[in-house]
């Protein structure tokens, strides 16, 4: 829960805050820079570096991309690098009802259960909380996504796509091999971690490209995998 002293502009007119302590050095910082600056518990709250409910940006490049029209001649865009982990943060929603994922991200509800018991989410009922990326659809570039989840599937859809010069595939390498050799690879992963690295990179590439339609095979549904099919459930809606 918010303190009385937080603006609703700062949490979207609602009774929760969410709070984040990025590792990057960079980060790190630009936070050091506000405290000997005088700020006394300096923090920053700020959107996403992207139009809302397109494809989140990953690299400086992709920020300036696609928000360098809007910026003037006294912004600046810090470059850290490709982002490390390639999904946004997990969010995690506590209150009297439990523990339970907002969000899907990063941090793997497996690797949070090391420290907290998380509550499945008919557990503790439905939840007023709107929190970002949490639209049906979002992280959407202009070709139309299908997400595949199963066999049975990828041949439904390959048997559409059969010539497939305009269509693009993300998805692990030992899934590809079950795709038309004329699909363009734009990602093949070895394993989930990579997958979520390259996600946000190769649906922006589709776009440069001109592609009209992805095909994204979904990972294993465990660890960062749930993160990734959740991305790319709102992608293709």
């Amino acid at each position: 829960p918010k303190a009385e002293s937080v603006d609703l502009a700062l949490t979207g007119g609602q009774s929760t805050i969410a709070l984040r302590a990025p590792a990057h050095p960079m980060f790190q910082d630009v936070l050091a820079g506000l405290a000997a600056a005088g700020e006394h518990a300096p923090g920053i709250a700020a959107p996403s570096a992207n139009l809302f409910g397109r494809v989140s940006p990953t690299t400086a490049e992709h920020v300036i991309a696609e928000l360098g029209d809007l910026l003037g001649a006294d912004d600046m865009v810090l470059d850290g690098g490709p982002a490390s982990i390639g999904v946004e943060s997990t969010i995690v929603l506590c209150d009297p009802t439990g523990v339970r994922i907002a969000r899907a991200g990063g941090i793997s509800v497996e690797r949070l259960s090391e420290f907290v018991d998380i509550a499945a989410a008919d557990e503790v009922g439905p939840s007023s909380v709107r929190v970002p990326g949490g639209l049906e659809s979002h992280y959407a570039p202009t070709a139309r996504v299908t997400l595949v989840s199963n066999a049975a599937e990828l041949e439904t859809v390959r048997q559409t796509h059969l010539l497939g010069s305009d269509v693009g595939v993300i998805g692990l390498a030992h899934d590809l091999a079950l795709c038309p050799p004329n699909w363009m690879r734009l990602a093949q992963p070895l394993t989930s971690d990579e997958y979520a690295h390259e996600l946000y990179a190769s649906l922006r590439r589709a776009d440069e490209l001109g592609l009209t339609h992805v095909i994204a095979l979904a990972p294993p549904p465990a660890g960062i995998g749930a993160a990734i099919t959740d991305r790319l459930k709102r992608a293709s809606t």
